[in-house]
């Protein structure tokens, strides 16, 4: 596994502090694309975690039938990706 030295109170900002559902789990703030899709990030119930679920509904557009899907991710798959999109977002930057 890798390390990440990760530290969850420094990135607790109060907008990105998640709901709590009837369930006791955590549901971040939906993020929305240019497109319409809802993108939602939350706490798995799986009991061997920590896991999460990444959803995706996009609503129908521009002629193409809308879709709803969702993925379960491990922790270390949630780095990953947030890790992928850090390196995106700086390439971006740079190549601006």
């Amino acid at each position: 596994m890798t390390d990440h030295n990760h530290n969850l109170e420094d990135s607790d900002s109060e907008e990105l502090r998640p709901s709590i559902s009837d369930r006791g789990f955590a549901h971040w703030p939906v993020v929305e694309s240019d497109y319409g899709a809802e993108i939602l990030v939350y706490e798995s119930s799986a009991v061997n975690g920590p896991f999460f679920w990444i959803s995706i509904d996009q609503p129908e557009i521009q002629g193409f039938a809308g879709s709803i899907t969702a993925t379960h991710i491990t922790l270390e798959q949630a780095w990953q990706l947030r890790d992928t999109l850090d390196a995106a977002i700086e390439k971006s930057f740079r190549d601006a």
